[in-house]
């Protein structure tokens, strides 16, 4: 074992609450089926195609996640519940919270109103949901469980093929320490993991971590560019497995990723 450590988040720190925008979601319909001020209603549309598609493409990143109202659905409606967890630290806060200007107009004249608007990983209501068959309503509790998953998932890792790969690349294989866990489960409860991995569970969490800091380890210890054929390959594998973890990010937070450091940037230095 080398005196390496996991990091618990290689994304952090990050802005969870985004600024106050427009968001097609949910005034895309009522603007698609609203006319311009006119006296005839339904003639013409308030955004133009072209505008509505690139507000679509600049939230496509929230298509991983889910509205707290789906969410709640899938709770069976026990919203009280899933706030209760949250209060106390069992269960992460939103990983998006959107605070939308929603504008329109139509025959009947402009109007304008707010809306709050929040997003989970996915892998909430199946966390949720693990906390209410094992009774689990305070955080010492829920820690403990967080902790297990994610050694249980890392300990699979260790069996795995890309530890072949990290080493034949020369990479030393990371130890868990205490204090990882301890920020990670902090990170966990922030819903920062619903922003940089496409679930936000602690076995995928567990995958992240470890991928990224053995391709920071790769980076650092490889400033020219040059791997033979095997070195390619194994890189490669490291850097899929990444892929199939992490998120596109949202376009605001791309730059600043470690898919852009971790996947992009390998790629095209290392491995076009």
């Amino acid at each position: 074992m080398s005196n390496e450590v996991l990091i618990a988040s290689a994304d952090a720190p990050m802005t969870l609450k985004t600024a106050p925008i427009n968001t097609d979601m949910s005034f895309t319909k009522r603007e698609l089926h609203s006319s311009v001020h006119t006296e005839t209603p339904n003639v013409g549309i308030a955004l133009s195609q072209r505008e509505i598609r690139r507000r679509r493409c600049s939230t496509t990143y929230l298509k991983i996640l889910m509205k707290k109202m789906r969410l709640v659905t899938m709770l069976d409606g026990n919203a009280a519940s899933l706030e209760h967890l949250i209060e106390q630290k069992c269960a992460p806060l939103p990983s998006y919270v959107i605070n939308a200007q929603l504008a329109c107009s139509s025959y009947f004249g402009a109007h304008n109103e707010t809306a709050q608007l929040q997003f989970f990983a996915t892998g909430q209501a199946k966390w949720t949901k693990q906390l209410a068959m094992m009774h689990i309503e305070q955080e010492p509790d829920a820690k403990e469980l967080f902790i297990k998953i994610h050694g249980e998932s890392h300990d699979k890792l260790m069996r795995s093929k890309l530890i072949d790969a990290a080493q034949s690349l020369g990479l030393s294989i990371p130890a868990i320490t205490t204090q990882m866990l301890n920020s990670t489960w902090q990170h966990f409860l922030d819903g920062t993991y619903g922003v940089c991995t496409k679930d936000g569970s602690p076995g995928t969490i567990a995958k992240k971590q470890l991928l990224v800091t053995l391709l920071d380890s790769f980076i650092a210890k490889n400033p020219i560019a040059s791997l033979n054929h095997d070195s390619s390959k194994s890189l490669g594998e490291l850097v899929n497995a990444l892929d199939d973890v992490e998120p596109a990010f949202a376009p605001h937070e791309r730059q600043r990723s470690s898919r852009q450091r971790c996947i992009n940037d390998v790629r095209a230095r290392f491995l076009s």
